[in-house]
């Protein structure tokens, strides 16, 4: 393998949840942090946002909102308006969020 060195960043615990889909956002929000979009089996998607050092929790999309089943994979794109998030998950939906 040609990767010597690494180091753990940062680490979030989520002990109740399994996670089965992640995105990390390609570029900043607000010019300073990362998004990281989290799918749980249970169909939530937890938002967080990255400094480099640590994980903040921004908010959670609910299975009302999200999924009602386990979520699959995430994406994120960027817009002028914010971030747009892509979600698919076992209960054959697809949806779109606008984050701003």
């Amino acid at each position: 393998s040609s990767l010597k060195q690494y180091t753990c960043s940062a680490v979030i615990s989520l002990p109740s949840e399994s996670v089965t889909a992640l995105a990390f956002a390609r570029q900043t929000w607000h010019d300073k942090y990362y998004l990281l979009a989290i799918g749980l089996e249970s169909g939530k998607i937890q938002i967080n946002r990255f400094d480099g050092h640590e994980f903040q929790l921004l908010g959670t999309i609910n299975n009302s909102e999200a999924h009602n089943l386990c979520v699959n994979k995430l994406e994120f794109r960027p817009s002028c308006e914010g971030f747009f998030l892509a979600s698919c998950g076992n209960d054959s939906l697809v949806k779109i969020y606008k984050l701003s």
